[in-house]
């Protein structure tokens, strides 16, 4: 995902808290940020969420760092001692994986008590990106995403992240596969879900 940064001062855009949840949602993804679309740099809307969001992508440390705070104060509390696991949705690319989201993992394992150092999914081809006109139906991430260790999933509770979720189809595809390797339940979690303005 290339983004130009074209006459925005970063320092001057909005911020948004975090949501706050009770309780874990098992049917709906669980975002943690309205996303607003980069747009070329022309969406009145982006604001530091945006902006992190972006350089989480491109692997940069403060926004790692942040989301690895976010996620920390926004769902540990929520977290039962049962056995689990994490999966991050796997990129586009074949064999590839959001190197930002695996280093938020990482750091948050041991607080999470999970039980995986790797990620569990992987792309075993590579697909044309959604945010670029790919196809973004539930079959086609079905046909192209499996499982590394079907047996390790079983019985576990799995927490499946994503950076961003538009459709929600990859995290719905993902949470599809994993229920039917066994795995005890799947809580969808995106740092940012993409906004629409309805209407």
């Amino acid at each position: 995902m290339e983004f130009t940064v074209t006459n925005i001062d970063f320092s001057t855009l909005s911020s948004q808290y975090p949501k706050s949840y009770s309780a874990l949602d098992f049917e709906q993804i669980m975002p943690l940020y309205d996303y607003h679309s980069w747009d070329g740099g022309k969406n009145p809307r982006i604001d530091k969420i945006t902006n992190t969001l972006i350089n989480l992508k491109k692997n940069r440390s403060p926004a790692i760092s942040f989301f690895s705070k976010v996620v920390r104060s926004q769902l540990l509390s929520l977290i039962g001692s049962q056995p689990k696991i994490f999966c991050v949705v796997p990129s586009h690319s074949k064999d590839d994986v959001s190197e930002g989201m695996m280093k938020v993992m990482s750091n948050i394992r041991e607080d999470f008590g999970f039980a995986n150092v790797s990620n569990l999914l992987n792309r075993t081809l590579t697909v044309p990106k959604a945010a670029t006109g790919g196809d973004r139906s539930v079959q086609h991430h079905l046909d192209s995403i499996e499982i590394l260790n079907r047996d390790y999933v079983q019985g576990k509770a799995v927490f499946l992240f994503d950076d961003i979720s538009t459709t929600g189809n990859s995290m719905n595809a993902c949470k599809q596969l994993l229920l039917e390797a066994g795995a005890q339940s799947v809580v969808m979690i995106s740092f940012g879900q993409t906004w629409f303005e309805l209407g």
